[in-house]
This record gives structure tokens, C-alpha cells and sequence, in this order.
């Protein structure tokens, strides 16, 4: 038996007995060489003409031109002050084919954590996990700060973050395109289940659902929804992990029922209203950056993250895990 099929038991949420079966199928072989032959050509590029030491050209050139404009407005402190202060956002979906010994089930949502030097902030995303009483966890992506360079700290920031995570049903993981390889062990190695183009299935009481995550599509290309989904039965309830939403028509077209992402981070810097400047999210519509949204028969969810790039601050647009509750629909 491997170390996912077990029987989880718990005295409180949906159930005891369920049962979790995977991660299946293997990796790629050759999709993990092509992430890791990008992330070489990442860590030695062919020209550096701006390095602020943790971002590379276009990073570097606007945390310069975006810090200087927060400066001069006098919105520094506070847009710092926003991206000190994480938040849980508590949604619901409700769907007519999830089986019924589902109905309830807490799924916490995280994402983006990109951690940094900032004292506490690792902490402060333990603290909002530790107050929250979820059935699983999802992580999709981005855990570093920097697109290259060490890992160190975004694998003692997990380690603290997973102080607060009590989830018995597991903790599941995908790579950003911010992430290094070399983390899926150690990740694995403090129970964090990375999905890299496979999926899970969780049992109980005769039912079941599936878990699927795929690699990232925006920086690296190794998104292989067939090797994830294929081999799911149609109709059968499908909670799909991408780390942006540049991957919705594939995980639509493969019967993904619930598809959570982050990268967008909402716009980290928007306008009053919440309205992202940038969302930088190749070949989709600005609609799915941000929030809850629908594409055809598949709902979605695009969390603002908890963390930070380029600088370390926010504007209208708040730090964010999500607490999600799924639901069976009455016909």
C-alpha cells in the first residue's frame, strides 16, 4: 500500500473512512526534463541588462518605475500595510453531480505565497491557516519570490506554513512558473502531495472525486491535461488545480467541474473598485483574472494569492487564502 491509500478518519466534517488513491499516472519523464532545461535557461540567461538582485528586466525595471510612483503619492506605507495583512475569503459552489457523502467538503485555497525576507510573513499565513478547519488543502503554485535563484526560502517558508495546516483529508500541491523543480521533494518529504500532470481520487462511502493537477502553462509549457485527466470517467466530479488561468478551454474540454488557480495575483496593484492595471494572464479574457467566474458547464475560481512579486504591496486588491465549501445541488 502506498503512503496515499490510506483510511483517514476524523471526529468532525463530512465523514470518516474516506479513502485517497494515487497519485496516478507516473510523471513525464520528458515533460520534467523540458521544465527543468527552462529553468537552466532561466537561471543563465543570454543578456541581464537590469538585476535588482531578486527580479530580471521587466521585473526589475517596474518594481524601480512602480515604487518610485507609490513614493511620491504617499501610498508606500499603506500598500505595504495591505500586503501585511492576509485575509480568508469563504465561498460556495454548489454542483448536481457531486456525490452526496461530499456534500460539505472544505477545500482552503492557496496560492502565490512567494516568500520573501519580510519578517513574520511566513508566520502570519500560518496563523490564518491554523484558524481555519478545512477537509483538504490546495496549493497552486508560485512559491518562490524570484523567477530564479535558491529555493531556500520558499522550503523553510512551506515548512512554517504547514505548521498550521491540519487538513486529514491531504495537501496537494502544483508548481508556478516562479517554482523550481528542486522543491518537489522536499515538499513531499513534509506530506505535501505535488500533482504534476496526475490526480487523485478520494473514496468514501462508495463515491468518489477526483483531484488533478497540472505543471505551469505560462512560463514552461508542461501542461498535459491528457496525462492528468484521461481515464476519469465523464461525469464524475473533477476539482482541477492550474496555476493560471491560461489553461481553462483544456481543463473544460477534459470535464474538469471546479478549476482553482491563482498567478494573477488579482492585479496585486489595482484601481478603485478592484479593477486590475495588469493581469498577466496570456490568451484570456481580463473576466477570468480575477475572482469567481463561470466558462461554460465548468465554474472557476482565480484567488488574489497571498503573496507578492516585483514589490512587496498591495492596492484595492487584498492578500487572500479561500476557505470554498462544495455542495450537492437538488435537482
Amino acid at each position: 500500500m502506498s503512503p496515499l491509500e490510506s483510511t483517514l478518519t476524523r471526529a468532525s466534517g463530512i465523514g470518516s473512512g474516506l479513502t485517497i488513491r494515487g497519485p496516478v499516472p507516473e510523471r513525464s519523464a520528458e515533460l520534467w526534463r523540458r521544465r527543468q532545461a527552462h529553468e537552466y535557461e532561466l537561471e543563465h540567461p543570454r543578456w541581464d541588462w537590469l538585476n535588482d538582485g531578486e527580479q530580471r528586466n521587466w521585473g526589475a525595471f517596474t518594481h524601480y518605475v512602480v515604487g518610485a510612483g507609490l513614493w511620491m503619492t504617499g501610498l508606500s506605507g499603506r500598500a505595504r500595510a495591505n500586503a501585511n495583512s492576509p485575509r480568508l475569503r469563504e465561498l460556495e459552489f454548489a454542483f448536481g453531480h457531486l456525490p452526496a457523502s461530499f456534500d460539505g467538503l472544505r477545500v482552503l485555497h492557496m496560492s502565490d505565497l512567494h516568500f520573501i525576507r519580510e519578517p513574520g510573513f511566513a508566520e502570519r499565513i500560518r496563523d490564518l491557516a491554523a484558524a481555519v478547519d478545512a477537509d483538504v488543502c490546495v496549493m497552486t503554485g508560485d512559491y518562490r519570490r524570484a523567477d530564479f535563484g535558491p529555493s531556500d526560502r520558499a522550503i523553510q517558508g512551506m515548512a512554517t506554513v504547514l505548521e498550521g495546516i491540519e487538513t486529514p483529508y491531504g495537501v496537494y500541491g502544483i508548481l508556478g512558473n516562479h517554482d523550481s523543480h528542486v522543491v518537489v521533494e522536499p515538499y513531499e518529504a513534509m506530506g505535501v502531495t505535488m500533482l504534476m500532470n496526475q490526480r487523485v481520487v478520494l473514496e468514501l462511502e462508495g463515491e468518489r472525486i477526483w483531484i488533478a493537477g497540472v505543471d505551469d502553462r505560462h512560463a514552461y509549457g508542461c501542461d498535459d491535461f491528457e496525462r492528468a485527466c484521461g481515464g476519469i470517467p465523464s461525469g464524475e466530479f473533477l476539482l482541477m488545480l492550474a496555476h493560471s488561468p491560461e489553461t481553462i478551454r483544456e481543463a473544460a474540454q477534459h470535464g474538469a467541474s471546479l478549476y482553482l488557480c491563482g498567478h494573477s495575483h488579482g492585479g496585486q496593484i489595482c484601481l478603485p473598485g478592484g479593477w486590475p492595471i495588469l493581469h498577466n494572464s496570456r490568451s484570456v479574457s481580463r473576466r477570468y483574472a480575477r475572482g469567481v467566474w463561470t466558462y461554460g458547464n465548468m465554474r472557476g475560481f482565480t484567488t488574489n494569492g497571498l503573496g507578492t512579486t516585483s514589490l512587496h504591496v498591495r492596492l484595492n486588491c487584498p492578500p487572500e487564502a479561500a476557505l470554498i465549501t462544495l455542495r450537492r445541488r437538488n435537482a
